[in-house]
């Protein structure tokens, strides 16, 4: 067994009822808290009640920043920070789905920093620091596992560049994991980001920075999806269905924090930086069965243990045959969940592969895949996900 660390600092409160916890869970970290959701609407706004309520019971002053929005700005970070200055925030709660939570954890590190959160991404010498106000997540979504992790993604339009700050500071101090919240998400977002939560399991699982540790949580993690995820589509009020999700976006969560994401995440992440109007889930749904096709053979046995989660008539193959068919199997499921979707589908130009293929690279994700692509390699992956 290869020597290996795992870090995870964050309280995870889990189970139907917990979002009750939400005043008690942010009073140990602050008296004055910044709340931070998309715009209310009416499904939203009994939820906002309840935590509203919750943190008033427990004497917390509250102040709402409503501005968050799909595939979060670096202008949208930079005017939930100007309201957490004003208002004198010592903690934020992020409220909702990935965009929310990431939104949140931005806005505590620019609220206390010089200039924009744009400042301190994972790779830039400058880095939060110990002023950085304390994060509780509520999670709303099964799909980003944001609420277990040290990420928050934005985009800075003018560049038309999606990245990420990563630091241990972002881990949320507190998360509250309530399936009872995820009912009402409609079967469009349950799919793309459930698909999303297959996503972080598998890449981690394939990462060479993996461990025995986070291959444990993977490998239940996909176990969970393959059954769970297709039932909550079809039934979106089904607790069990919403719980079983819920947990295995928690544990994919817990594994990318320490093991990392790999190509179809960098292809994702470009995709949402020049075409804002995807959805994460969505772009990654398109890719991934050309990218399994493209790299099968680099990993097969561990390609062919999805598989054989997946379609239990791959356990008569070997490795090798099994592994190379994990690429229908997952178009299969994606056409299950009423996911099987093209780039012409999202949008997005044949005349523009080649750009996205080149903004692929920025990030060092695809260094991380067990075949590791050039942008050739990439570009033809984007030409063979162009129709479903």
């Amino acid at each position: 067994m290869k020597p290996f660390q795992y870090f995870q600092p964050t309280e995870i409160r889990f189970g139907a009822g917990r979002l009750s916890e939400a005043g008690e869970a942010v009073a140990r970290w602050g008296r004055r808290c910044l709340v931070v959701t998309v715009p209310k609407f009416p499904a939203f706004e009994p939820l906002f009640r309840r935590v509203q309520e919750s943190l008033a019971s427990r004497g917390i002053a509250v102040a709402h920043f409503d501005g968050v929005v799909p595939n979060p700005t670096i202008d949208v970070v930079s005017a939930g920070a100007a309201m957490a200055k004003d208002f004198g925030a010592d903690v934020v709660l992020g409220l909702g789905g990935g965009s929310s939570m990431d939104t949140a954890k931005a806005v505590a590190v620019e609220a206390v920093h010089e200039g924009s959160c744009w400042n301190y991404l994972f790779f830039k010498p400058a880095q939060p620091t110990e002023k950085t106000l304390p994060v509780v997540a509520v999670t709303t979504t099964s799909g980003t596992g944001s609420q277990v992790t040290q990420v928050a993604v934005v985009t800075n339009p003018g560049e038309k560049n999606k990245s990420a700050l990563y630091h241990p500071l972002l881990f949320p101090k507190t998360c509250i994991v309530d399936p009872e919240l995820m009912v009402s998400v409609p079967s469009t977002v349950t799919a793309a980001t459930g698909f999303d939560v297959f996503a972080h399991a598998f890449e981690s699982y394939i990462n060479p920075s993996g461990s025995p540790y986070t291959d444990l949580l993977a490998v239940e993690a996909l176990r969970l999806v393959s059954k769970s995820l297709p039932a909550a589509v079809r039934d979106g009020a089904d607790l069990t269905a919403r719980t079983t999700m819920a947990w295995s976006d928690t544990l994919a969560g817990l594994a990318i924090a320490n093991a990392g994401v790999t190509l179809p995440h960098g292809i994702g992440m470009a995709m949402s930086g020049l075409y804002p109007h995807v959805a994460h889930g969505e772009a990654l749904a398109c890719v991934y069965p050309a990218i399994l096709s493209y790299s099968w053979d680099a990993a097969p046995a561990k390609f062919a243990a999805v598989g054989r989660i997946f379609d239990k008539s791959l356990e008569a193959l070997d490795d090798p045959a099994a592994a190379k068919r994990l690429g229908p199997v997952v178009e299969a499921f994606l056409r299950t969940i009423g996911l099987r979707i093209g780039l012409a589908d999202l949008k997005i130009p044949a005349k523009e592969l080649k750009a996205l293929a080149q903004a692929s690279l920025v990030l060092p994700d695809y260094k991380n895949h067990p075949r590791i692509a050039g942008r050739d390699d990439i570009y033809a992956i984007l030409k063979n996900s162009l129709s479903s």
